[in-house]
């Protein structure tokens, strides 16, 4: 299941995974947050780190592009079909295990809950506020690149489904990150 394609309802997603952090991090002593799960899966630490690294690398090709502007347009969004297959790849909802990019894998050192919450709430705003500029613009319409696929300069995907990705993913590993934190 993916979230409804409009301005709002990413910004939702945003907040509510921000929520969830600062909820799960309170929870947790700093030896919690940075315990890694007998099965060798990833520590709450390494969730948080890992999705704030990996949406700090789209941010700023995001902020370019929705500064430049675009076709008008209004939600909900259409994307195409491989926009579509991004997102549902990424989406809350998705268990599956899978390989992770060397270049999105989390620091194995020990990460101060308090710092990363911080962080945490830096780019979230910095996704509200580029979600605010966005309005009146047809995110499905304007494209761009992965920045961590940049030999592959042809496969681009509409700038909505990125930012909806970029939410969903940010969701998933808040999931992750919970059970986790729930065996700690």
């Amino acid at each position: 299941m993916t979230m409804e394609p409009t301005l709002d309802a990413y910004a939702a997603a945003f907040r509510r995974a921000l929520e969830g952090w600062e909820d799960l991090v309170a929870a947790l002593t700093a030896e919690a947050f940075n315990r890694r799960p007998p099965d060798g899966g990833w520590s709450v630490a390494q969730c948080m780190d890992h999705v704030a690294g990996t949406s700090a690398r789209y941010l700023p090709g995001l902020e370019d592009v929705v500064a430049r502007g675009g076709p008008a347009g209004a939600p909900p969004f259409r994307y195409d079909r491989r926009g579509r297959m991004f997102i549902d790849e990424t989406s809350e909802t998705v268990r599956r295990r899978r390989k992770t990019l060397r270049a999105m894998e989390p620091s194995q050192e020990p990460i101060d809950p308090a710092a990363a919450l911080e962080a945490y709430r830096g780019h979230t705003a910095r996704f509200l506020e580029l979600l605010a500029k966005a309005e009146g613009i047809d995110l499905a319409r304007i494209r761009m690149g992965s920045p961590y696929l940049p030999r592959i300069p042809f496969l681009t995907f509409p700038v909505g489904a990125l930012i909806e990705v970029c939410a969903g993913h940010e969701l998933r590993h808040l999931a992750q990150a919970r059970r986790v934190g729930s065996s700690s």
